[in-house]
């Protein structure tokens, strides 16, 4: 007898999932846990990208003081470096440099020399220098431009302009000539700043004659020559060292500052576009949960159980409660026992019990054997069956109490028929030998142990020793 194809009962496959309910409430919420952690997990990271413009204000919150007067000290030394490369006056040759002298006279009616003083305050002042800024377009800060015991003024092109009050001229409060010496990047910018001095001192006479009474100024010199001047010479010498200095202490400083603080100074270099970010910032964005990823999560993994319980089903190999001889085997189904100490079940597994029974009624053990025991002894009558043994597996104290009561209730029914209960006849060589003299077999199977390969084996050699089997009876 071979083993048929059996067809799997989607109605019984259906019962089997549902009896499975706590597992499939368990993986529902394992699922919803895994996606609503991977959900969240994701979120948190990508909270990281997440950029929004940063500004000004934002890093001033974020850094201390210190961090920003480091970050203001980097940007100035910058600035200081930026002014030293751009500026023509360190191009200049001190041992050849263009230099115009202005010599002025001030005659006074009475001859105080209040005037002459007043015109030195004037050419020394940061309104005088604010003057020649507007003519030459000298950008820079004219009040910091002093060497020595002069005034530096520029040009456009930054060219440096040094006003020296010689020393011989100026010696007395009460002398009536000043003296004005610059130097530049040609002689034709020395003679238009020298120019422009006279024409500064021109605008200012009204104001000075309105306070120290009319006077005159004469010009007696107004001359542009190429010298060497120490002073030039000086001057970049100190500018060269402090360039020096301030490089290595901006080095210092810039590997010293933190990447938040870079961030703050690239704001600070982009000037009055500095209050509208031109960089990102990441920004943390508080990780949250995905409903859509709790509802996939549960499905998805509910979908592998499912496949997972299927495959059980239909590929495990072993005999179950939902399977029958008569589709097997094309054997007779005799009747189920339910397994001594089973609960009783109740609630849902109750219902999905009775559902799957399909309206037949659910016996008690002692019922189960009664009424199978009383089957089988009526067959065994009608058809004068002197010897039956019940054959199986032998899977412990469970099977064997099931096989030996149904053999003592078969007894009582039919006193005259003798029975033996005989265990894995496939392959155990007294089993075989006891199977001499036997009329007929019940095959009798636990479910979940019995391996139906090995069923296969046992009903083969029954069946070809000509033994008959009146049927199958699952424990």
């Amino acid at each position: 007898m071979e083993q048929r194809e059996v067809e799997i009962d989607l109605i019984d496959f259906m019962y089997e999932v549902l009896s499975h309910w706590r597992g499939l409430l368990a993986v529902v919420l394992i699922g919803a846990v895994l996606g609503g952690g991977y959900s969240y997990v994701k979120s948190a990271s990508a909270a990281q990208v997440v950029s929004e413009p940063a500004t000004l204000e934002m890093y001033e919150e974020q850094l201390t003081a210190r961090e920003i007067a480091d970050v203001k000290t980097l940007l100035l030394y910058d600035q200081m470096a930026a002014s030293y490369a751009t500026d023509p006056f360190m191009q200049l040759d001190a041992s050849a440099v263009p230099e115009g002298t202005l010599i002025l006279s001030i005659s006074q009616d009475d001859n105080n020399g209040n005037v002459a003083q007043a015109i030195r305050r004037l050419v020394t002042s940061s309104e005088y220098y604010s003057y020649l800024t507007e003519k030459t377009g000298y950008t820079s800060d004219m009040s910091k431009l002093f060497i020595d015991s002069g005034v530096t003024v520029g040009a456009a092109d930054a060219t440096k302009v040094v006003q020296s009050l010689e020393d011989a001229l100026n010696a007395a409060a009460s002398s009536d000539t000043v003296a004005i010496t610059c130097v530049g990047e040609s002689e034709e910018f020395c003679k238009n700043v020298l120019q422009d001095t006279l024409s500064y001192l021109e605008s200012k006479k009204t104001e000075l004659v309105s306070v120290y009474g009319d006077y005159a100024i004469q010009t007696l010199s107004d001359s542009v020559n190429v010298v060497s001047d120490s002073r030039v010479s000086a001057l970049q010498a100190d500018a060269v060292a402090k360039y020096t200095a301030n490089k290595t202490a901006r080095d210092t400083l810039d590997k010293a500052i933190s990447e938040q603080q870079r961030a703050y100074y690239e704001l600070l270099m982009a000037g009055e576009e500095a209050t509208e970010s031109t960089v990102e910032q990441a920004v943390a964005v508080k990780p949250q949960v995905s409903k859509k990823m709790i509802a996939l999560g549960a499905i998805g993994l509910l979908f592998l159980y499912g496949i997972y319980l299927f495959m059980a089903y239909a590929f495990n190999g072993k005999w179950q409660n939902h399977s029958s001889y008569q589709e097997t085997y094309g054997l007779t189904d005799l009747g189920t026992i339910r397994k001594t100490g089973a609960k009783q079940k109740q609630g849902l597994d109750a219902v999905i019990a009775r559902g799957r029974l399909r309206g037949m009624k659910e016996l008690s053990v002692e019922e189960a054997v009664d009424t199978l025991s009383s089957s089988i002894a009526l067959q065994t009558e009608k058809e004068k069956i002197n010897t039956l043994a019940f054959v199986g597996g032998n899977y412990g104290e469970e099977t064997e109490s099931q096989m030996k009561a149904l053999a003592e209730a078969l007894q009582k029914k039919n006193a005259d028929i003798s029975v033996k209960t005989l265990y894995d006849v496939s392959y155990n060589a007294t089993a075989i030998d006891q199977l001499a003299g036997v009329d007929a077999v019940v095959i009798v199977e636990t479910a979940a142990k019995s391996r139906i390969s090995e069923m296969t084996k046992e009903i083969l050699l029954l069946t070809n020793q000509k033994i008959r089997i009146l049927g199958g009876v699952t424990i």
